[in-house]
């Protein structure tokens, strides 16, 4: 059974891009993406992913705010962040908050399955 994940980045290129990478392979499928934060909280609820990505800058609420929203109610979200090193600060937070899986943009496809499969338990 494949691994679900919902994609969170505002950026359409980058939904484009990570949707791509994960449709190559055996273990993932996109169940769905969301644009903005407060989009991204409402479909993890509805979707339940076994594997959320999550951009940091985002409108309406970013990574942080929605990582954090959604930790409050599911203690066990697999969450990769993907985002530029210029969010140190961000990434700091994430972490606090339990969120450990990073992926620092740009990426190589190699690079961002490996995480990807790390986050989900796949080695």
């Amino acid at each position: 059974m494949k691994k679900r994940v919902l994609i969170c980045d505002d950026a359409k290129i980058m939904r484009l891009l990570m949707r791509n990478i994960l449709k190559k392979t055996d273990i993932f499928e996109v169940c769905g993406e969301a644009t903005n934060g407060e989009e991204c909280i409402e479909m993890y609820r509805e979707l339940k992913p076994d594997l959320l990505t999550l951009d940091l800058t985002m409108p309406k609420k970013d990574g942080v705010q929605a990582a954090s929203e959604i930790l409050a109610f599911d203690k066990t979200a697999n969450i990769v962040v993907c985002t530029s090193a210029a969010q140190k600060f961000k990434m700091n937070q994430l972490s606090e908050l339990g969120v450990n899986h990073f992926v620092i943009k740009p990426f190589q496809a190699d690079n961002f399955l490996q995480v990807v499969s790390q986050a989900c338990g796949i080695t």
